[in-house]
């Protein structure tokens, strides 16, 4: 029976969604021909081997010994593949990627290359603006002025640079150079740059899944977000309060709904993606005009989350995805 090492945590403002992620992932990887480590990183960095998905830090800790792999007491973690589940900075970012890639322990999310591109929203609009749109925007260190932004339009949306989970996000419909100061500083905290980007104000927010099948490259049907009321807030994402709720397939015709599932196949491919992503854009409903919003390589995987939603609509059962995502990446002897 090979041994999957089930990685959540990590220090990130996304923590505990990835506890979540992990609890839903195990529960289905329980049912699979499997043997399941669980292995905790904890808001301080320190990796556990747990006996169950909890926020609680308990377990024994893990050494790491670069070129060799986990240890505990000097006994070596046997390992065959490593499902990474958690999300945001140090596990979505590339760094985890690396230091796994560093122990020779093969895993199921994008390599250190791709998941550090797509973690950067302004690198991943120039390596795709060939394929597909992309909104127009600002990325700065430093706080922009109102005449720096002048361009891109009466309402700006401004988010962290490199962040997920709609944390420190801010939408300016009053443009002036105190709204933009307060954008910039909630922004700030979680990302070194911050993007600014035109809001487009009659929208659909569409999102689209796609992950590795052997050989293959499996497209979800897309699905769409209604009654936002706004920016789409960690909040709304994660409130059982919220009144956002996830529609799939989206109310779009069919040739739109084939031309994202297109698309989606063309950009997981060209940025040498693996494992499984979600894609998510923007659908302008004035112009028709389908834009990249972004792409999360680690996408959130709770009962709630858009993927697993995007799964079940699209008649794939989840356990036949965790399947397709470890058997291709799998260690082969």
């Amino acid at each position: 029976m090979k041994n999957i090492a089930l990685i959540y945590g990590a220090r990130s403002s996304e923590h505990e969604v990835s506890i979540n992620s992990a609890k839903n992932i195990y529960t289905q990887l329980q049912k699979l021909d499997y043997n399941i480590l669980l292995i905790k990183i904890t808001k301080q960095g320190t990796f556990l081997l747990t006996e169950a998905v909890s926020l609680e830090n308990s377990g024994e800790e893990i050494e790491i010994k670069m070129g060799r792999g986990f240890f505990i007491n000097n006994q070596k973690l046997s390992i065959d593949l490593c499902f990474i589940i958690a999300h945001g900075s140090e596990g979505e970012d590339g760094k985890l990627q690396g230091l796994l890639d560093m122990i020779d322990l093969p895993y199921t999310s994008a390599s250190l290359l791709g998941s550090a591109i797509c973690m950067s929203k302004e690198l991943t609009k120039i390596l795709v603006e060939k394929y597909i749109n992309t909104v127009p925007g600002i990325s700065t260190l430093v706080c922009p002025t109102l005449n720096t932004l002048k361009n891109l339009g009466n309402k700006i949306f401004v988010k962290p640079e490199a962040g997920g989970s709609s944390f420190g996000i801010s939408l300016l419909s009053e443009l002036n150079n105190n709204n933009i100061i307060k954008a910039f500083e909630k922004a700030k905290k979680y990302s070194e740059k911050v993007l600014f980007e035109t809001y487009i104000e009659n929208r659909m927010e569409i999102d689209c899944g796609v992950f590795q099948d052997g050989e293959n490259i499996q497209v979800t049907l897309p699905g769409t977000i209604t009654n936002i009321q706004g920016p789409l807030t960690y909040c709304k994402k994660y409130s059982t309060l919220s009144k956002a709720f996830f529609v799939c397939p989206a109310p779009i015709s069919q040739k739109q709904i084939s031309n994202i599932q297109k698309q989606s196949k063309i950009l997981f491919q060209a940025l040498n993606l693996k494992g499984f992503a979600r894609l998510d854009y923007f659908l302008d409903l004035d112009s028709n005009i389908l834009y990249l919003n972004e792409i999360n390589t680690i996408p959130g995987m709770t009962e709630q989350s858009h993927f697993p939603i995007m799964l079940k609509e699209s008649g794939i059962p989840i356990t036949n995805f965790l399947k397709a995502l470890i058997e291709t990446n799998i260690r082969k002897i």
